[in-house]
């Protein structure tokens, strides 16, 4: 079997992937296709946001805003779910996504992003784009999970817009029975693990037990930012990385690959 055969580039290889289960199946099937064996682990639980009356008055006033920006994909499924049916974008409303794959989820509910970066698809390169220069006065609204980065929201107030937080949905520990879901992974001869948030990185230690931090200091793995991968290294992880160029499906299965092309040579 040739390295370079796309059904066969993972094999062997036994990857714990610790994204929400509503975001893994994708990237699981990609795995599966390279030839490895992707074991679902979700490390967080995506769940509606806290405050849903607070939320239906804020959205309700949607067309008083200038600006809307959408910081992940999960940030554009709960705001629909919580917008009736057929809304239509209001008229002088301009969008912004901090990346791709947060774009293409606007379009599926036929909303186009006026604003994307070209590239590292994060809050640094957003607010590096000439549209977000000059916002003083603008009325901007941030649709995010609770507990998000303050970077975006702080910059632009610092530059003089009016903002308001739409926080949608909120991340939570999941209940699962490690020792089931981990047992495969820890038996292989080949693991790697893929790390797509710090919150996912802190509660995927506060899942393991001794022994599974232990074997997770010494593992591969592939993150999806510099800034993860700092936090891994200060969290104890050894092992080999590689950071994937975007967040996208494709990008992490790439990292991946290389990932584990390094470690069979």
């Amino acid at each position: 079997m040739s390295a370079k055969d796309p059904q066969t580039v993972l094999n062997g290889w036994s990857v714990l992937v610790t994204r929400p289960r509503e975001q893994a199946e994708g990237l699981c099937q990609m795995i599966e296709h390279a030839g490895g064996k992707p074991l679902r682990f979700p490390v967080i639980d995506i769940l509606p946001g806290s405050d849903q009356s607070g939320l239906h008055e804020l959205l309700d006033r949607l067309d008083q805003f200038d600006l809307a920006i959408f910081v992940s994909a999960n940030a554009v499924r709960f705001m629909f779910e919580l917008l009736p049916d057929q809304y239509t974008r209001p008229a002088g409303l301009d969008i912004a996504a901090v990346g791709r794959s947060t774009a293409s989820t606007l379009e599926q509910f036929g909303w186009h992003a006026d604003l994307v970066p070209e590239s590292n698809f994060n809050s640094e390169a957003l607010l590096a784009m000439p549209a977000l220069q000059q916002v003083a006065g603008r009325r901007i609204i941030i649709v995010r999970g609770e507990g998000g980065r303050p970077l975006l929201g702080d910059t632009l107030i610092e530059r003089g817009a009016q903002l308001s937080y739409a926080n949608v949905y909120r991340r939570a520990l999941p209940e699962l029975d490690v020792q089931t879901h981990l047992a495969p992974w820890l038996q292989a001869s080949k693991r790697a693990v893929i790390i797509t948030s710090e919150q996912g990185l802190d509660n995927l230690i506060i899942l393991l037990d001794d022994q599974a931090q232990a074997y997770l200091r010494h593992t591969p793995f592939v993150v999806i930012s510099e800034r993860v991968l700092k936090k891994a290294h200060a969290k104890g992880l050894q092992a080999a990385a590689v950071v994937a160029e975007t967040a996208s499906d494709d990008a992490i299965v790439q990292a991946l690959i290389r990932l584990s092309r390094q470690q069979d040579s």
